[in-house]
């Protein structure tokens, strides 16, 4: 039990900056969109 919980924070700790930076991604993205809609 406790090596899966090792390995479950592991993965999550792997993934976080991958997840963080397809967020940015789409906040950028979206902001360009807004920004071509407006001007």
């Amino acid at each position: 039990m406790k090596t899966f919980i090792l390995v479950l924070f592991v993965f999550a700790f792997s993934t976080l900056p991958l997840i963080l930076t397809l967020l940015l991604i789409i906040c950028l993205a979206f902001l360009i969109l807004v920004s071509k809609v407006h001007f």
